[in-house]
């Protein structure tokens, strides 16, 4: 036996010395193959697509091993202190679905199937157990071994990161850490057999298709014939007929599930297409389009064999992926300027619909306002537009947007009647609705409401005067809270400087020259070290710029003030204004408009809006209402209505909560809304790179008003 031994480990530690990059002879290199096709399938043509698997395995880790799915749900009901793992099995179709028993005081993690109807796992005493013991189980919860690891083998600082078990009954466990490590274990006794390092920090196992164990790890591949490098993916087998064999991917993936119909299935980093790999060819096959599906990734997938999958979407519901005939889809394109803010809503929406599929059109990256704008101007509209930085009055003159009334007018989706009516109103274009948020934060200006009560309207000439005075103590208005940046972007939204329908701009009044003196005084910046909290705290800041995200952000300014507050108007007279979360609206382009509402309304329905129910304030009047009466319910179930915060010096502050009058004054603010920000990223970047020569006092005003007057023309000339 120790012969035997020995000759493994002479073998993995030849596979040792391949690592580093590999020469392209001996090793075959191929590329992703293209991401699978996107376009409408013919009705009837079989498609892969998703369905509810009614396991009850909402929560679980899924496992499969032979005939077998082994579900494993770590029960936290009763803290992460008092541990308690539930095992449970089925049948691959999801029936037969039975418990095996309860692990009491114990987690279940870090596991792996064998081929074989068992499963092995680490089970830990607590989150924190340093030494878990490595259990394997029969179909019937029968425990065939118990056993710890040798600690002389494991590597200081490293911890059991996956398994895997090889046909033979060889276990492996991949060590993660500052030094990555494998070991090859006897999967009867634990004895250590052998062990492999120098693996890449991305390692991970898996099983494929006939049984065998495969390690993945990032290799460089050097092409002989080019002298160029590129990312590889490395696949060994562990064991087998193959051992010691690999194959080199050029490019990084990822395994997400073990071996089936195909050896492994890969998903490229940064990819959405799920790809069945062959070993022997080291060949690539396109599967899926996660996209496509509505999925962000393939995490959790577990391949049952016979072209199906089961997965996890959104972590907890377990869905079948199938192929099953198709009907009549409709395509839709959507041009997004923040690709992460909308994702999960798209995914959502393709997964409920399954007649319409959106596909995203990402432009968050740098450039991209400017990019879109430019594609849109020269006629290539996409059927959904992210309008959030661009200038839908100008877009909507030149006809290239939708009026969305007719469409809001229709039966289903949210009517009218339960939109906030000033907001509508405030977007509003000749009578027309081109554009709507899915959601907003309130702007405004705060102080203590006997301050504000004296004060009438924030005039950016008078402030300082009227504010800075010994009876009142303040010694700064915004302290280093108000930027200049925001200072600017609010002002021109709502100074009245351009005139888009007629293609005009004044930059030369009496007007933007006070606003550029007032800004001269502001931060750069806002220094979050500065303490402008403290400051307002302790009676040295007079007033608090507010964008609100939530509820919480007004009793956090209540807090602050220690006293009612109460909002100031402000640049113009507006009490508060809207800045959209998303903007959206709809191509005269799009040939199925009534679908593409269907998706804009599913953002502002109460059901569907949740992103924006989490992020600022919905769009639905009843989603709002829904958000008021969760705040009156919190304050009806604690015993001490109050919040309590703290100071970057350290110092606890403590206020009793008034529910009712913090949500009356966010109600007068909403209802307040006569402006929502459009945001225009053009105007905007023209008179902030202009306006840094004034700040830095190498330009005069005069000047600089007439520089941005003349860009602003040109650029609102071109645009036409």
């Amino acid at each position: 036996m120790a012969k035997k031994h020995c000759i493994i480990l002479l073998t993995l530690c030849l596979l040792l010395s391949a690592c580093g990059a590999v020469e392209e002879p001996g090793y075959s290199i191929t590329s992703a193959p293209d991401p699978v096709a996107a376009d409408s399938p013919e009705p009837g043509e079989l498609r892969y697509a998703l369905s509810d698997f009614g396991s009850g395995a909402e929560g679980c880790n899924v496992l499969r091993s032979g005939d077998l799915l082994f579900y494993i749900y770590e029960d936290y009901s009763a803290g992460i202190d008092d541990p308690k793992t539930t095992l449970s099995v089925s049948e691959l179709d999801g029936n037969g679905l039975r418990m095996l028993s309860d692990f009491n005081g114990s987690w279940l993690r870090t596991c792996c199937a064998d081929q074989d109807g068992g499963l092995w796992a680490l089970s830990y005493a607590s989150l924190d157990d340093g030494s878990p013991e490595l259990l394997h189980f029969d179909g019937d919860g029968t425990e065939l071994a118990r056993f710890s690891i040798d600690g002389s083998y494991i590597p200081a600082g490293c911890y059991p990161y996956e398994l895997a078990c090889g046909s033979d009954g060889t276990l492996y466990v991949l060590y993660a850490g500052a030094d990555m490590r494998l070991l090859a274990l006897d999967g009867k006794g634990g004895a250590v057999l052998a062990s492999l390092d120098g693996i890449s920090q991305d390692a991970s196992l898996a099983n494929l298709a006939d049984g065998g164990a495969a390690l993945l790890d990032s290799s460089d591949v050097r092409n002989s014939a080019t002298g160029s490098t590129y990312a590889g993916t490395r696949i060994r087998r562990l064991e087998g007929s193959g051992w010691g064999e690999q194959q080199t991917l050029n490019g990084s993936y990822l395994d997400v599930s073990n071996g089936a119909d195909f050896d492994l299935y890969l998903c490229e980093v940064g990819g959405t297409a799920l790809l069945g790999y062959d070993f022997e060819s080291n060949g690539l096959t396109g599967i899926a389009d996660g996209l496509e599906l509505g999925l962000d990734s393939w995490n959790g997938l577990v391949a049952l064999g016979g072209e199906e999958f089961i997965l996890p979407v959104d972590g907890q519901t377990w869905m079948r992926l199938a192929k099953t005939a198709s009907g009549e889809i409709t395509q839709l394109t959507f041009a997004t300027l923040d690709a992460d803010a909308v994702k999960d809503d798209v995914a959502e929406f393709n997964r409920r619909h399954s007649d319409i599929r959106i596909t995203m059109l990402d432009y968050s990256q740098s450039g991209g306002v400017t990019a879109l704008a430019t594609e849109i101007i020269a006629g290539t509209v996409p059927d959904i537009i992210d309008l959030s930085q661009l200038p839908a009055e100008q877009y909507a003159d030149s006809g290239l947007l939708t009026d969305l009334y007719p469409l809001m007018d229709t039966d289903g989706g949210p009517g009218r009647d339960d939109l906030w009516p000033n907001i509508l109103e405030a977007l509003e274009h000749d009578g027309a609705l081109y554009s709507i948020p899915t959601g907003f934060y309130p702007v405004a200006v705060f102080g203590r409401a006997d301050v504000v009560s004296q004060l009438g309207t924030l005039n950016y000439d008078t402030a300082e005067a009227e504010l800075l005075t010994p009876e009142l103590g303040y010694s700064t208005v915004f302290g280093t809270q108000l930027t200049r940046a925001d200072f600017l972007k609010y002002s021109l939204e709502l100074g009245e400087f351009i005139d888009y329908e007629n293609r005009k701009s004044d930059f030369t009044g009496e007007s933007f020259g006070q606003l550029l003196s007032f800004a001269a005084k502001l931060p750069e910046s806002e220094d979050e070290l500065s303490g402008w909290r403290a400051d307002i705290a302790d009676g040295r800041q007079a007033l608090a710029f507010s964008v609100l995200r939530n509820t919480s952000d007004l009793f956090s300014l209540e807090l602050y003030y220690g006293a009612d507050i109460a909002a100031l108007p402000f640049f113009g007279g507006e009490l508060c204004v809207a800045e959209p979360v998303v903007s959206l609206g709809i191509s005269s382009s799009c040939e199925n408009k009534e679908a593409a509402w269907e998706f804009i309304s599913s953002q502002l329905w109460p059901e569907g809006n949740l992103n924006t129910v989490r992020d600022g304030y919905p769009m639905s009047i009843s989603a709002y209402e829904r958000l008021e009466q969760s705040e009156r319910d919190y304050a009806a179930a604690v015993e001490v209505n109050q919040i309590t915060s703290y100071l970057p010096d350290g110092r606890e502050l403590k206020m009793a909560m008034d529910t009712e009058g913090t949500l009356g004054l966010q109600r007068e603010l909403i209802e307040s809304m006569g402006h929502v920000c459009s945001n225009d990223a053009t105007v905007y970047g023209i008179v902030s790179e202009e306006s840094g020569a004034f700040f830095a006092g190498a330009k005069a005003a005069a000047e600089v008003e007439q520089l941005i007057q003349n860009r602003v023309d040109i650029y609102l000339a071109e645009s036409e």
